[in-house]
């Protein structure tokens, strides 16, 4: 899966310039939070969630910033498609005889 989000050449960018530690648990923690927030109601504290974040990003070697900076590239990239696209690869590799059902 992140070979294929790698694809993304803006997440790939900031993962290398940032120096991202453990960048694929980075990226399903970013598209945790990112997906989260968009269900009405998911995000009851907000307080709360800004000190995970925190956290989340000082594992990964990250300022606050530069974590919130990534989800904004998985959310452009969840927009857009890509994100289902990665889904769909993985799901038919793990599953190879579903194909075209």
């Amino acid at each position: 899966m992140l070979r294929a989000a790698f694809g993304t050449t803006a997440i790939k960018d900031f993962v290398y310039r940032s120096k991202v530690k453990d960048a694929l648990k980075a990226l399903g923690e970013a598209l945790f939070l990112v997906e989260g927030a968009r269900i009405e109601g998911e995000m009851l504290y907000p307080s709360l969630s800004k000190l995970e974040q925190l956290l989340i990003a000082h594992q990964h070697g990250l300022s606050l910033n530069e974590f919130l900076a990534l989800q904004c590239l998985v959310l452009d990239a969840l927009n857009v498609g890509i994100i289902d696209q990665i889904r769909e690869e993985v799901l038919r590799k793990a599953f190879p005889y579903t194909e075209g059902t």
